[in-house]
């Protein structure tokens, strides 16, 4: 049986740099960040509650070999289109929005609003079968249905580190 991500240093490396984006983006979003458990597979990473209330749900995705001129260079970000599905999903059970919020290797930040209160996605994004990398362990691939963001959709925030110290 091969190891989960969450076991390896590697995993908790992501997941660590996954909590800092998101308490970041809380802070954005004049809100705390409630994390779900590590150690389960959970549609969302975690809740935003502000004044003890539950204002949104949301994903982290952090990029360790991309960096923001080669992502503009596609105009999308992939994703998972499940993982997506889900997001949205919890975010319409609980009546709250959906986000996926994502950092690069340069430390350039984006996040998209994926999902309404009602559960239904904010916008269309297009999905295709391709073939991508398994895990954040290693070089095997798989085959999967994956959804792109364009850029265009997503809101920036935070300079790339380039940027920062021109």
């Amino acid at each position: 049986m091969s190891p989960r991500a969450i076991d390896t240093a590697t995993g908790q490396a992501h997941e660590r740099r996954g909590r800092h984006l998101l308490e970041a983006f809380a802070s954005r979003m004049q809100c705390t960040f409630v994390p779900t458990p590590p150690t389960v597979t959970a549609p969302v990473d975690g809740i935003f509650v502000r004044r003890g209330t539950i204002v949104a749900v949301a994903e982290a995705k952090t990029r360790s070999t991309y960096d923001l001129p080669t992502i503009q260079q596609y105009g999308t970000y992939l994703v998972t289109a499940d993982k997506l599905e889900q997001l949205v999903t919890a975010g319409g059970l609980l009546g709250v929005p959906s986000f996926l919020v994502l950092e690069l290797s340069d430390a350039a930040r984006w996040y998209w609003h994926v999902g309404t209160p009602h559960g239904v996605p904010a916008f269309a994004w297009l999905t295709r079968a391709t073939s991508t990398q398994a895990t954040s362990l290693g070089p095997e691939t798989v085959t999967r249905v994956n959804a792109y963001l364009p850029l265009a959709i997503g809101v920036q925030w935070g300079e790339p580190l380039v940027a920062r110290h021109a």
